[in-house]
């Protein structure tokens, strides 16, 4: 779907009435399985967007600031790469921002309890896989989705289409 003059939908944000240490968001009907999305097209500062399009998109913050970006597997789990994580292995110093279609977008902020790296993660060339636990269990919404998992006997063919997200570089050179 791409958006284009005329298709600005609604789609109201469960984000209100959020706050932390309570069930974030309405549960049903939204969850439908692992990987669906809810897109729609919203006014994003002046623009027409599709929002819900990545509704399994987190974005890790050090400190508040912008790392990497994640993916909600679980109401309780988010799974990144181990390299976002090198600058401390302390779940208090970072956070997950969920239901945000840009980096600098606004979304509910969630506290870390712990940091799960794979143990063979020594470089960016193998293993660099970690998952990231919420304080709080977080219900789906039409923003927030869990990503779906392939099993473990799954191999890709050769020249296989993907998609590859995140707000970080497009290439090498930046």
């Amino acid at each position: 779907m791409a958006c284009g003059p005329g298709d600005l939908q609604s789609l109201t944000s469960p984000f209100s009435s959020a706050k932390l240490g309570n069930s974030l968001f309405s549960e049903e009907p939204w969850f439908q399985a692992c990987g669906h999305t809810n897109i729609a097209c919203k006014m994003v500062k002046g623009k027409l967007v599709e929002v819900g399009k990545w509704p399994w998109q987190v974005s890790i913050l050090f400190l508040g600031a912008y790392i990497c970006s994640g993916s909600l597997i679980h109401h309780q789990w988010v799974l990144t790469a181990a390299h976002c994580l090198e600058r401390s292995k302390d779940p208090k110093k970072y956070s997950v921002r969920v239901g945000v279609q840009q980096v600098s977008g606004n979304g509910t902020w969630l506290l870390l309890t712990r940091i799960v790296i794979h143990e063979d993660f020594h470089n960016l060339l193998s293993q660099d896989i970690a998952l990231l636990k919420l304080r709080d269990p977080i219900s789906w919404s039409p923003l927030i989705q869990p990503v779906c998992l392939p099993n473990t006997k799954f191999k890709l063919s050769l020249g296989t289409m993907c998609w590859v997200i995140g707000w970080g570089h497009k290439n090498e050179q930046g």
